[in-house]
């Protein structure tokens, strides 16, 4: 596949995309850190997308200010979306 016989469509190479186990999830994406905690090994720059589970994760709240994961990839693959976002999503 190339960019002009998809006509703009783009297809991401697979290390794009991160599968969370289910187990893990919510404590991956979806609590605070230490500000200054390293990221864990799996989720380098490449990483643009993980799958969390919305049937476990569907309530929980995304603050913009806060250090969770979902929130730091949201901030540097979504800038856009992220700025206009409100502050909890």
């Amino acid at each position: 596949m190339d960019y002009v016989s998809c006509h703009g469509f783009n297809v991401l190479h697979y290390s794009s995309f991160c599968p969370v186990d289910y187990s893990v999830a919510k404590k991956e994406f979806f609590i605070h850190r230490p500000a200054n905690q390293s990221l864990p090994a799996w989720l380098t720059d490449q990483v643009v997308g993980v799958h969390t589970w919305k049937k476990l994760t569907y309530n929980k709240p995304i603050y913009k200010n806060s250090t969770h994961r979902y929130t730091f990839l949201a901030r540097n693959h979504c800038p856009s979306i992220f700025a206009i976002a409100p502050e909890i999503f």
